[in-house]
């Protein structure tokens, strides 16, 4: 091997080596390609903030290309699969969600640019990961994926004063009342609270047969 093919056989080693720059972090958790975004994590303040980045910058590409070709606008295809996490980022994922879908922040000479966001729940989708699935404007879910829905628990036993104990418990009603009114307004009518509350109550999976009788899903692919 002369000393000029070595020289390219190390830069190409060395070029190997190197990490890929991630704008959110040295692994983000979020993946997207072009339109489709990829929620494959534990919900988390670090996931919801990348996820917040990666559907504002798929909603500004979506824009530009269909103003770029005179395109109608695309929707932004959310992939879900997901055990679940931290309620207050969950709510904070659903509230960008809904502001994408209502054109709160993307604009255009002062007019609102509405993007569709379409959610597929592949594999599993948990607890706060069903919440989020259900809140698209279009709702698919995978024949051979699972979904949980139950309502908020507090990890670990409570310890304190009577009063501090009371005070927790009813800061965690009020998630548990937020979270089935996202449930059964996005329910196109067919969940009730007395229904939602049996849901929730016996902690089982549920199919995609399930979630289409209770209005979570629009279809099942």
């Amino acid at each position: 091997m002369s000393k000029e093919e070595k020289q390219n056989c190390e830069l190409d080693e060395e070029s190997i080596a190197l990490p890929v720059a991630s704008p959110f972090g040295p692994a983000s958790p979020i993946i997207s390609v072009k339109n489709h975004v990829y929620l494959y994590d534990d919900i988390n303040v670090t996931t919801a903030r990348a996820l917040f980045s990666v559907l504002h910058e798929t909603a500004m590409d979506i824009i530009n290309t269909a103003i770029e070709n005179n395109m109608s606008i695309v929707p932004i295809v959310l992939h879900v699969n997901s055990n679940g996490g931290e309620v207050s980022a969950g709510m904070g994922i659903i509230r960008c969600i809904q502001d994408i879908q209502n054109g709160t922040i993307h604009q255009l000479g002062g007019i609102p640019i509405k993007i569709p966001v379409h959610t597929i729940i592949e594999g599993e989708a948990d607890s706060m990961a069903s919440l989020i699935a259900c809140v698209g404007t279009k709702r698919l879910m995978s024949k051979n994926a699972l979904s949980l829905l139950h309502d908020i628990r507090q990890m670990g036993g409570l310890a304190g004063k009577v009063e501090d104990i009371q005070i927790a418990s009813d800061n965690l009603a009020l998630y548990k009342n937020q979270m089935h009114s996202i449930y059964i307004e996005n329910s196109r009518g067919k969940l009730t609270e007395e229904k939602l509350s049996e849901i929730c109550k016996d902690e089982k999976y549920s199919t995609p047969d399930q979630l289409l009788e209770w209005g979570l899903i629009d279809e099942i692919i």
